[in-house]
């Protein structure tokens, strides 16, 4: 994970693509050899955490949850919560109490919860 996001922090790489590159080197590491690290990505770890039930029903929730989100955001309801919040959130500490605030609001399952005011606070942060 630190190798996953010093690529990300330094190298200006995508997220996804430094969290794969991690799991490549982990397990080229682990194998021995960089064939069988390859092999071991595909088959091990991505095969294997998709065949198992309470994986699946964690992506299935977080992808409903994403497309929920994406709903709000298409019909307008994130730009207006950002209306809203931006006189309040002048300051950056201001703005990160706000942030606070509606992690602990919304916290019914981790997951959802980074994903919702994630995709509300981010053009309030910016």
């Amino acid at each position: 994970i630190v190798c996953a996001f010093g690529m990300f922090l330094l190298l200006r790489m995508q997220l996804t693509f430094s969290l794969f590159t991690a799991m490549f080197l982990g397990s080229w590491i682990i194998e021995g050899s960089l064939i069988l690290g390859f092999r071991a990505v595909f088959e091990k770890y991505i095969v294997g955490s998709l065949s198992d039930s309470s994986h699946v029903s964690i992506l299935l929730f977080v992808i409903s949850i994403y497309v929920f989100m994406e709903m709000v955001n298409k019909s307008g309801g994130t730009n207006e919560a950002v209306r809203y919040l931006s006189p309040y959130t002048t300051k950056a500490r201001i703005a990160q109490l706000a942030v606070l605030g509606m992690g602990i609001f919304t916290f019914f399952d981790p997951y959802a919860s980074i994903l919702i005011v994630g995709k509300v606070f981010v053009s309030v942060m910016s």
